[in-house]
């Protein structure tokens, strides 16, 4: 078996190539090895053999083997056939115990079939399936494939016509699964069956050279032999991978019990810091495939380990008594909080032309944090108790207030920031791809850091209690808004955010909103109600565009001053509801009334047009019929 030398496989497209540091690595052939460990493992030999011995003879097959490869002596020494009772105390060191080795093996060669995952063909370290004990092989994938062949194919290479039965039973087949169903003293294996290339060559030379000798006696004990070795070693096969089924289930067993205690450590040290079972993440959290992660584990806790994930799960133990807090209070609110959401969507969309204001209202989630919901929320003592549309009717003006006071103002200048720093970073001749994220987490980080005065400490919140419940969810919810009127100048903002070029796009959530694209303040806020419910300045995915070569070609198409606002186009646009025409087009492919939709009408369907001038020479462009009496004279008189 030594002698033969296997294949090694082509990989071709799936070969697995290692990769090539460009860092030179320094020739240290011929060099004594450096450092502070240098040679301590060497100290084991100058002990007396038979305490080398024993401490030897508590290890296990794959640990004599790492140990055997740190150095010459200690291979020499390990090697030795004088240490085969230490390989055999190894073996029964396993539970259950490994079998015996059997014949035409060495033990080291034994271990290293059964527990090292390197292929024998090309020594690659993956090779964990294909591997058969009765043919005394370990391949990777495409070594197996080169090396383990069908007994027909060998075969009719081979030459061989005659005698096929007689010839796959001389040798076990390769079989990289368990055989069910063997049974002793039965060879009934033929050309289907898969057999190892080199060892079948072998066999089938030494049976043609005793069958031309013309010996028939010498003949029938050479197949006698063979069977009765084809025998022993399928049943070696078998009975081994039963072992390591057992072995499997006894190791997994014993990993599972060490990550139970584990696991109980961690939960009593968390408890010692405050936090009850009850703290921990559930089956549906987020977090708990890591929380689950860093508690189940087949290793003792540690002190350097406990150090290591201490932050981690405090961290994971405090967002998650968060989110049961916020659910224990949904939950026990679930009938009035239903009904507020019904109440508040039928108020925000009824009558929005003749009230633009409910067209920035923020999401029903952002919106049920504020103090006037809240308060309604939890007015009566009994969860059970409906919510009335006229209790909802009496806090419609204190809700538009606060609407404003806690969202509309610091979102219109999280917006403003966002244009006051894309105008710095023109200004200093930066790349405008490079800055608009950096840009949109300044303006965030601008608008987080102006709190207000008065930020009270962290209470301990009393689970009983609903009203600390949800005085705790509001005062996060005003500390991330509430900032000095003195600090937000309103006016300059709303200015700023009128001016033509003050458009944005919305990429929040990892989503691009194609019907979000080059809107402009108001149409961003309206969309922000509709799909995300927490508050622009949380996101990370608004830019602010400049649309200098579409905008003054589309105010030209309205018939609009050069100067005109977006406020004088949405004012056009809410002054009617019929769907917007075009005088080449006759009509628009999306009859929305939006400053994105009349942009990008512009942009794709007349991109070649030029602006109207008073020049002879250019042609004029498209005209947008609002269907408003008079357009020009509508936006002349807004702006006198």
């Amino acid at each position: 078996m030594d002698s033969l030398q296997p294949k090694i496989g082509e990989r071709g497209t799936y070969r697995y190539r290692r990769h090539k540091s460009s860092k030179q690595v320094e020739n240290t052939k011929g060099k004594p090895p450096k450092g502070r460990n240098v040679g301590k493992l060497m100290q084991v030999l100058n002990v007396p053999v038979e305490v080398f011995l024993e401490i030897a003879s508590h290890l296990q097959p794959l640990d004599l083997l790492h140990l055997a490869r740190a150095s010459l002596e200690l291979r020499e020494t390990l090697m030795s056939r004088k240490m085969r009772s230490v390989w055999i105390a190894a073996r029964k060191n396993l539970d259950p115990p490994m079998p015996d080795c059997p014949e035409g093996m060495s033990e080291p060669a034994y271990a290293s079939l059964v527990f090292e995952a390197q292929c024998i063909a090309c020594g690659a370290g993956r090779a964990s399936w294909k591997y058969s004990y009765a043919a005394r092989v370990r391949f990777c994938g495409a070594c197996w494939k080169a090396n383990v062949r069908s007994g027909s194919k060998l075969a009719k290479e081979a030459g061989i016509k005659d005698d096929m039965s007689v010839l796959f039973n001389l040798l076990p087949a390769a079989h990289d699964y368990r055989v069910w169903g063997w049974q002793e003293g039965k060879l009934n294996q033929s050309g289907r069956n898969k057999f190892y290339e080199p060892e079948f060559l072998s066999v089938v030379e030494r049976y043609k050279k005793i069958q031309s000798e013309g010996e028939t006696k010498a003949l029938q004990e050479f197949v006698a032999q063979r069977n009765a070795e084809t025998r022993a070693r399928l049943d070696f096969d078998s009975t081994l991978r039963d072992w390591q089924t057992a072995h499997s289930a006894a190791k997994d067993a014993q990993d599972g019990e060490v990550a139970t205690e584990r696991a109980a450590a961690i939960k009593q040290r968390l408890g010692e810091l405050g936090y009850k079972s009850e703290d921990f993440p559930r089956w549906n959290s987020e977090w708990h495939t890591e929380f689950r992660k860093m508690l189940h584990q087949p290793r003792p806790l540690t002190t350097k380990i406990w150090n290591t994930i201490c932050p981690k799960l405090i961290k994971i133990v405090e967002a998650e008594r968060s989110r049961q807090q916020e659910e224990a209070f949904k939950a026990k609110w679930r009938s009035r909080l239903t009904a507020l959401e019904t109440y508040y969507g039928v108020y925000r969309r009824k009558d929005r032309a003749s009230h633009p204001e409910k067209r920035t209202l923020p999401h029903f989630e952002v919106a049920r944090k504020l103090p006037c919901m809240t308060s309604l929320l939890t007015a009566v003592e009994n969860s059970m108790e409906d919510l009335t549309e006229e209790q909802f009717t009496a806090i419609e003006a204190a809700l538009l207030q606060e609407s404003e006071e806690k969202y509309c103002i610091p979102a219109k200048h999280f917006l403003a920031e966002l244009v006051r720093n894309s105008a710095v970073q023109a200004g200093n001749a930066q790349p405008a791809t490079s800055s608009k994220a950096k840009a949109s987490k300044k303006a965030k980080a601008a608008v987080t850091k102006r709190k207000g005065k008065g930020k009270g400490k962290k209470r301990v919140v009393d689970e009983d209690s609903d009203s600390d419940v949800d005085s705790d969810v509001d005062s996060e919810y005003e500390r991330s808004v509430d900032r000095k009127a003195e600090e937000v100048d309103g006016h300059a903002d709303t200015v700023l955010l009128d001016t033509q070029t003050s458009l944005f796009v919305c990429r929040a959530s990892g989503f691009c909103h194609s019907g979000c694209t080059n809107v402009t303040c108001n149409e961003l806020l309206e969309h922000w109600q509709d799909c995300h419910g927490f508050p622009p300045w949380e996101g990370q995915g608004i830019i602010q565009v400049s649309s200098s070569e579409d905008m003054p070609r589309l105010v030209a198409a309205l018939r609009l001053p050069p100067d005109a606002t977006l406020s004088d186009i949405e004012e056009l646009l809410r002054a009617s509801s019929a769907a917007p025409q075009c005088s080449i087009c006759n009509r628009f492919t999306r009859p929305d009334r939006t400053v994105s939709n009349l942009l990008r009408h512009i942009s794709y369907c007349h991109p070649s047009r030029q602006p109207h001038s008073a020049s002879a020479d250019s042609k004029p462009g498209p005209f947008i019929d609002l269907g408003v009496v008079s357009s020009a004279k509508a936006a002349s008189s807004s702006k006198g």
